[in-house]
């Protein structure tokens, strides 16, 4: 079986640069004419990654990356993997979540977009431009018809940074359909990781499906089921990567995709806040501490700190109590890497339900009956507003902000999540984590609030608008001007 493979930046092809010949151009020809259709819809999907919690001081560590998406429809859907997209189990001062996308088509700008929908079972996700009107790539549309074994395809994905994203596609044929879990097909050729999340389409200029990865949820019995997976060393490796969690696979539109594109799988939003929560600073239970305080048993919780307003302050918990016991169950925690175990303990407990406590405070020990709630929202599901005029986006206040930057439980406004640089906030002095609580004399509670007082603000034009902040324990205007 012929198996050409070719990699190459669509601007080249587009360009001419490397036509062949007259006499030998057909079908090369026709590929260019197909990826002139459908190479402006793989788009370059950029993200943005925060921790869940974030730590005292600060927003914590950022992590940027670039996946590949292909734009659908005209109402400004993107389908791209769901890899930034994290099970929600264990510390959420670890786990890093996606706070931002960007859309980037070659030569087009950049172009906002939101998360809308979250398939775990194909490991696919689907997000929306925010202004899809501005956005110069255009949508592709499928074909109605699925792959065929054996049929000649091109995977259309993206080149690396060093090629400033453009669009690539790879020559190869469908080697094989799989039927479990889903009607799947997969390809004789290795696959580019930027080209996982791209275009399959066909050499007659059909759209036929979305490259995509088999997650091995129900990873192959013996030899002859690897075999049928069409190329054995995708199971374990991409081209650049190394090791990733399954194989190149093609995701069909007919059967498997045109209802999830048509009504994208809606995101869990209580997927973390339906966890039981109940509101500590804690630090495990040494045996250097447990033999200083005498305290009997396989380990513990120390609690450091009581947050306001959370279940362990309205069961009356105390900074030092040592928590032996959940739902009578020991906490067997002596180390850091142990404190896992007691919020997997506390998160299936059960919102909602009375939850026996043994605490160890004072030399006795007792029993306290404390009442879980869901998790607050935090800082990754907080409200935002991004002010591009101005160069800064604002979020509201969550529990874990005023933890982190040490500000009471009373303060009220929006804080500064991000100044662009040398922006007009940046220049007038306004700060990360900033509070604003005013803005030109009014006050401002809420990210619509804050809408709506910059709507006004926009409509008068003034040459200089005065932000009132809290920054830490102080406050002070701002005086920032706006050169229109």
């Amino acid at each position: 079986m012929r198996n050409h493979s070719v990699t190459l930046a669509l601007a080249g092809v587009l360009a001419g640069a490397v036509l062949a010949p007259a006499a030998q151009a057909g079908e090369e020809a026709r590929i260019a004419r197909t990826l002139a259709r459908f190479g402006p819809s793989v788009v370059p999907v950029h993200y943005t990654l925060r921790l869940l919690e974030t730590p005292r001081g600060g927003q914590g560590d950022k992590v940027e990356g670039v996946m590949c998406g292909v734009l659908v429809g005209s109402d400004g859907l993107v389908v791209t993997m769901a890899d930034v997209f994290p099970d929600l189990e264990g510390d959420p001062r670890q786990i890093f979540v996606p706070v931002a996308f960007t859309i980037r088509p070659p030569g087009g700008g950049d172009h906002r977009a939101r998360a809308v929908g979250l398939d775990r079972a194909l490991n696919l996700a689907f997000l929306r431009l925010e202004r899809p009107e501005e956005c110069p790539a255009r949508g592709v549309t499928f074909a109605r018809r699925a792959p065929v074994p054996g049929e000649r395809v091109l995977l259309l994905g993206l080149l690396g940074e060093q090629h400033r994203r453009a669009p690539t596609f790879t020559e190869t044929r469908i080697a094989a359909v799989l039927n479990r879990p889903h009607t799947m097909f997969t390809v004789d050729t290795l696959v580019q990781d930027l080209t996982i999340g791209g275009l399959v389409v066909s050499l007659k200029g059909d759209a036929l499906g979305i490259v995509g990865e088999d997650t091995l949820v129900n990873p192959p019995a013996g030899p002859s089921d690897m075999a049928a997976a069409g190329n054995v060393l995708s199971l374990f490796s991409s081209l650049s990567q190394g090791q990733r969690p399954g194989y190149p696979v093609v995701f069909p539109y007919r059967g498997l995709l045109a209802e999830r594109l048509a009504s994208p799988p809606p995101i869990d939003e209580n997927e973390w806040s339906n966890r039981g929560w109940l509101g500590i600073i804690m630090q495990p239970l040494s045996r250097e501490l447990a033999d200083y305080w005498r305290v009997p048993g396989p380990g513990g919780v120390v609690i450091g700190a009581v947050l306001d307003g959370s279940p362990a302050e309205a069961a009356g918990l105390q900074v030092g109590d040592v928590i032996l016991q959940v739902d009578h169950a020991p906490v067997p925690v002596r180390e850091q890497k142990d404190l896992g175990r007691f919020r997997d303990m506390v998160q299936t407990a059960g919102v909602g339900r009375e939850v026996p406590l043994l605490v160890f405070r004072d030399g006795s020990q007792r029993l306290v009956p404390l009442t879980l709630a869901s998790r607050p929202k935090t800082v990754y599901l907080a409200e935002e507003e991004k002010d591009e005029t101005f160069g800064l986006t604002v979020k509201e206040i969550t529990f874990d902000f005023l933890q982190a930057t040490n500000m009471p439980s009373s303060t009220r406004g929006v804080f500064v999540a991000e100044v662009e640089n040398a922006g007009w906030a940046d220049v007038g002095g306004i700060s990360l984590n900033d509070v604003i609580m005013q803005i030109d004399g009014r006050d401002v509670a809420s990210v619509e609030s804050y809408r709506e007082v910059m709507e006004e603000v926009r409509a008068r034009r003034p040459r200089e608008v005065v932000f009132f902040v809290r920054r830490g324990p102080l406050t002070q205007f701002v005086a920032v001007k706006a050169d229109w």
